[in-house]
């Protein structure tokens, strides 16, 4: 008998280690590591021109406003407990661009595709 067929008696005997193995099995067959690195890739395709679109609209909505600029980048700011104090100094104030806002439409439209 070889060790494959020891391995599902065991498996057989034992249902607390047949579930398990069973998941385990299934998402190597659906090929699940892949199908991670497909959501993981195009979540960032869908999510990086977002969030540039957004930076580039709140730049002009908030352009006479430098106030609420200034608590706009200190609330996204404090995520980032250790670095952020020194992004603070990096990054002075939100600016709308055209360029970022064709780049973020762009991007957009590439990763709905």
């Amino acid at each position: 008998m070889g060790l494959t067929a020891r391995l599902d008696g065991f498996q057989q005997r034992h249902n607390w280690l047949g579930f398990p193995l069973a998941v385990i099995y299934k998402f190597v067959d659906d090929q699940g590591g892949y199908l991670a690195v497909l959501i993981t890739y195009y979540g960032f395709v869908s999510l990086f021109p977002g969030l540039l679109l957004l930076i580039s609209v709140l730049g002009y909505t908030l352009q006479s406003h430098p106030a609420w600029q200034q608590a706009v980048l200190g609330s996204a700011l404090q995520q980032f407990p250790i670095v952020g104090p020194q992004l603070q100094q990096n990054v002075s104030s939100i600016h709308g661009s055209s360029a970022g806002v064709i780049l973020g439409i762009l991007g957009a439209v590439y990763g709905g595709l």
